[in-house]
């Protein structure tokens, strides 16, 4: 099933890490971020992420989210796990729940999703398949 929804979110915390940094302005960094959600999936999450910045800013992330609420009103927990693209202006980001993680109402869940957002934007509209 293809369900389209605009959900919000909001970065709680954001703990950046740089681990590497190249000569050409680049660098490796880890980010611990918990997020809260509202909306059709609304909860908290803790995510881990690991981000390549190139020199002019943009880049490529891939990371796991450990969301704890409900997903269309199925109350539980699940792993999003992430890969996606960044610039200045739009955040890329394809998901899926991560097979075997789901508890509570959420046990057995799957499906992806994806969004393109802008910068700054606290609300974004998710493609996402149960």
């Amino acid at each position: 099933m293809l369900v389209t929804m605009t959900n919000k979110f909001e970065a709680a915390n954001w703990d950046e890490h740089n681990y590497v940094e190249t000569e050409d302005g680049g660098k490796l960094a880890l980010v611990k971020v918990n997020y809260k959600y509202g909306g059709q999936i609304e909860g908290e999450t803790e995510s881990r992420s690991l981000l390549t910045y190139l020199a002019d800013g943009s880049g490529t992330f891939v990371g796991t989210e450990l969301f704890t609420g409900t997903i269309e009103g199925k109350k539980g927990t699940v792993v999003f796990q992430h890969a996606g693209t960044f610039d200045a202006e739009h955040i890329v980001d394809n998901w899926t729940l991560a097979p075997g993680t789901g508890t509570g109402e959420l046990e057995g869940a799957t499906g992806t999703g994806s969004f393109d957002m802008k910068m700054g934007t606290p609300s974004v509209e998710y493609t996402f398949t149960t």
